[in-house]
């Protein structure tokens, strides 16, 4: 990643899911894993003000010192492989992501449904959720 920051707001992936938004219609959907090129078992999504605490258990490593927050605006999403961060990145409107307060996701659960301009979710929510 080329900032200082543990995350990037420039991926392929990005690019990827934007040009998906843009083409797609409501109730559409694609295989998060068909946007990737890299390895990854889990996602996460975190909104912005999540504490820190919750994003390092979550992705299983400090991705965030202690005591702060994911302060960025839009939603970061954090890919990982073997509880070790594989890749993350920051998505700002116009792609958002609704889903509610579950934010763990297996690459099998991440299917991408598109919903309006923009917006999306996972069509696989977990039996856990």
């Amino acid at each position: 990643m080329t900032s200082s920051k543990p995350y990037t707001d420039t991926s392929e992936v990005l690019d990827k899911l934007s040009a998906y938004a843009e083409k797609s219609k409501a109730g559409d959907t694609v295989a998060l894993e068909e946007m990737t090129a890299f390895d990854w078992d889990r996602v996460h999504i975190f909104l912005a003000s999540t504490e820190a605490n919750v994003i390092n258990t979550a992705v299983g490593q400090t991705l965030l010192p202690a005591d702060t927050y994911y302060g960025e605006t839009g939603s970061l999403m954090v890919f990982t492989l073997k509880d070790q961060v594989a890749h993350a990145m920051v998505f700002t409107p116009p792609l958002y992501f609704y889903q509610g307060s579950r934010y763990s996701y297996t690459r099998e659960e991440a299917v991408v449904e598109m919903e309006s301009d923009g917006h999306f979710h996972f069509t696989k929510v977990p039996a856990d959720a």
